[in-house]
């Protein structure tokens, strides 16, 4: 507590003073009005102020400061403000706050003004020096303090600086003992290793992608999903699956390419496409996506659906709120699976996302007795069971869309020789280990997803080993005819095949960070360098903090990992 108060005075005291350097040129323009310089100065501070408030609060839920790459990302996308759902209230107090700030500057200005005019200004400037003095001890205090933190490698003084907005840290925690330097924006990739190769097939499989953004594991149940359950009873049910994100980009990413999500940056500056959308090309599908969301933010007409026919990617509804779009694109669906040419295998995708935006029908009210709308500003863990309750109803109301989709399938002469896959995203935490949402841990409530998986002959079964996303195109680009060894285009299993049996982790990814999950423990580390500091190790189904000593069997386990990741990636040539 007392490193968390030094380090916030400290932090800030270094921001107002490079703040002040910043404006201060201000005073010196001669040729500016008196008037316009106090102003001026007055709003950069004010903007200063609302920036930290913010990240207060974005912080205090979702344990991500304002410039994470996630937040920055939502900012300088226009496209990504249709799929936001934070409501006028928290706009509304922030104006209310910047412009009280207004008001507090104008009388401290005005106070000090006539402080320096006065004849006895000595007392004034006595205090003026004494606070500076007292604020410079208090920085040099805890920067020594967070040194000796790190030279003794304390958890304790090393965990605080995450809570502390644009903190500024002198010192460094010890450097990781393996090389999990991990693909970024500037890295030169080639995928897949090798050109793919088909056999083709006289009858080809239809492929049908049923997914639903913020979709727990454990919302698969005859109570909150009941059509959903009853479908997995005919299926390959995987209880134990990981999204390859906790995030959607990431998420997506990973079940349609079948590679770690790390990937996403370089594939999103290259605009490099799935292998999975070629193959279905040469073996001429019909091609149809529907989603309730932009497909433009994330940015998947840049990578996912790159080589898909805009005429292909039906996304108009994103304007609608969540349940009007979810129910009307599951309508469009059906209405395309009524269009197509029997003499031709298909793939169809839907995105269903009522749950991201707790948007649906008042006739799906079944775990509560009213909505309840989210207040982003006073959100604490006290809201947990009316916000989880409101959250299965959105997963009920889905439940019935997918039913419905469900329903027509099975009334297609296709149908027997269809693929069907039914998953999320991601996850969705209710304060279980400490956060809400998602894109903030690697929690087990906000990564793992459902996987149920009906394939043409196969015999209903429940599997419990760990699969994850990349398994998924491992799984289905055989199924049609692809001959390459699946580590020639993923790093993901064969879940048919036996060997998959002998998978021991779970790449998960997000914007700065990554972890590797085992049965016991999930191995958290920063994505890129410089920040080449020692993993995080925390529990698999707690997410606590258990240490961040690596064994040798870690160390070489880890090592093996990442250079698996690296598959991909090429030096860089001059």
């Amino acid at each position: 507590m007392l490193f968390s108060a030094l380090g916030t005075i400290s932090s800030a005291l270094i921001l107002y003073v490079g703040l002040w350097l910043l404006l201060s040129p201000l005073l010196y323009i001669k040729f500016l009005a008196f008037p316009i310089v106090p102003w001026c100065l007055m709003f950069g501070f004010t903007v200063f102020h609302i920036f930290t408030i913010s990240d207060f609060f974005i912080f205090r839920i979702y344990r991500v400061h304002m410039s994470n790459g996630f937040i920055r990302n939502i900012l300088s996308s226009p496209a990504s403000y249709e799929n936001l759902h934070i409501g006028f209230i928290p706009f509304l107090v922030l104006f209310s706050i910047g412009s009280i700030l207004l008001l507090i500057q104008l009388h401290v200005i005005k106070k000090s003004k006539s402080r320096l005019d006065s004849t006895s200004n000595q007392p004034f400037r006595f205090i003026r020096l004494k606070g500076t003095v007292i604020l410079v001890a208090i920085c040099i205090i805890e920067k020594s303090l967070l040194a000796y933190g790190a030279a003794h490698s304390l958890e304790s003084i090393l965990n605080k600086p995450a809570f502390i907005p644009l903190y500024i840290p002198i010192g460094l925690k010890p450097n990781s003992p393996i090389d999990h330097t991990l693909v970024n924006r500037q890295t030169h990739t080639q995928y897949p290793a090798t050109p793919i190769q088909i056999k083709h097939q006289q009858i080809a499989p239809n492929i049908i992608f049923i997914t639903a953004c913020t979709f727990r594991s454990d919302m698969v149940n005859k109570d909150v999903m009941p059509q959903t359950h009853e479908f997995s009873k005919e299926s390959l049910y995987f209880k134990h699956h990981y999204s390859g994100g906790n995030t959607t980009r990431f998420g997506y990413f990973t079940l349609f390419y079948g590679v770690d999500g790390n990937y996403w940056f370089p594939f999103l500056k290259t605009k490099t496409p799935p292998v999975f959308f070629d193959v279905l090309k040469k073996l001429q599908f019909q091609i149809q996506v529907v989603a309730g969301s932009s497909m433009d933010w994330p940015e998947f007409r840049d990578t996912i659906f790159k080589s898909v026919p805009n005429e292909y990617i039906n996304d108009h509804l994103a304007k609608f709120n969540s349940a009007n779009r979810n129910t009307k694109s599951k309508s469009e669906f059906i209405r395309w699976l009524d269009t197509i040419d029997p003499t031709r295998p298909f793939f169809g995708f839907i995105l269903l996302d009522a749950a991201h935006g707790r948007y649906y029908p008042d006739e799906f009210l079944k775990f509560s007795n009213q909505k309840q709308p989210v207040n982003y500003l006073t959100l604490n863990k006290n809201h947990r069971d009316a916000l989880f309750a409101d959250y299965k109803n959105t997963i009920y109301f889905t439940d019935s869309l997918i039913g419905e989709i469900l329903q027509k399938l099975k009334s297609m002469p296709q149908y027997k020789n269809t693929i069907v896959v039914i998953t999320g995203d991601h996850g969705e935490e209710f304060f279980e280990s400490g956060r809400f949402g998602h894109n903030n841990s690697f929690s087990e409530q906000q990564t793992r997803t459902p996987l149920i998986l009906k394939l043409p002959g196969s015999k209903p079964k429940m599997v419990q080993k760990r699969t994850c996303h990349t398994d998924i195109m491992a799984t289905v680009l055989p199924l049609l005819g692809v001959q390459n060894p699946i580590d020639e285009y993923s790093m993901g299993r064969n879940l048919l095949s036996v060997e998959s049996d002998s998978s021991n982790h779970c790449v998960v990814g997000s914007w700065n960070h990554s972890a590797v999950v085992t049965d016991s423990r999930k191995f958290v580390f920063f994505n890129a360098p410089p920040k080449d500091t020692a993993p995080e190790i925390r529990d698999t189904q707690t997410y606590q903090l258990v240490g961040e000593d690596l064994s040798r069997d870690d160390t070489r386990f880890l090592q093996k990992v990442f250079d698996q990741n690296r598959r991909f990636t090429l030096k860089k040539h001059f």
